[in-house]
């Protein structure tokens, strides 16, 4: 992580050639280059986020990382894990209300929660883990991987659909 990238409450664009999140968001986007402070920005970014991960019934999480990294010059680390607060805190919201407005869960198979439930904790810690094992680029080659089979995945289910 780039100390000249770093301030005490956001992170601020970094031009350091050394620092490794500049590779990512200047190949990315090199002629682009945001670097949204105010609170305010957090805030409607936050929102906007939660309402298309919500309302998509998305998780959202590449598309959270990616504009994050984008208009914060957010680290990829620091990304990962302000958008995981975003989709849980979203996630919870819609829970809550499907829970409300179908007076509970009986219409859905809840069995198998006792397995998904466990597993997700399981995962996440293990992912956790790795992701402070493992620097910066390696994180961001997994992540442009990652989203290119999401890519890829895509377009082959809109071929099944057309």
């Amino acid at each position: 992580m780039c100390v000249l990238a770093q301030s005490r409450f956001y992170w601020s664009n970094c031009h350091h050639h050394r620092c490794p999140d500049y590779y990512l968001i200047n190949s990315l986007w090199p002629h682009v280059n945001l670097t949204l402070k105010k609170p305010y920005y957090y805030f409607f970014t936050g929102l906007c986020l939660g309402t298309l991960s919500s309302g998509l019934s998305i998780g959202g999480g590449p598309m959270n990382t990616a504009l994050l990294v984008f208009m914060f010059s957010t680290p990829i680390k620091s990304a990962n894990l302000y958008s995981l607060v975003i989709i849980f805190f979203s996630q919870a919201a819609s829970l809550l209300s499907l829970s409300v407005k179908t007076h509970g869960f009986s219409g859905y198979k809840t069995n198998l929660l006792m397995y998904i439930i466990p597993a997700a904790i399981i995962g996440g810690l293990l992912g956790s883990a790795l992701a402070k094992r493992l620097p910066n680029h390696v994180i961001q080659k997994l992540f442009i991987i990652m989203v290119s089979g999401i890519i890829l995945l895509n377009l082959y289910n809109l071929s099944q659909i057309i």
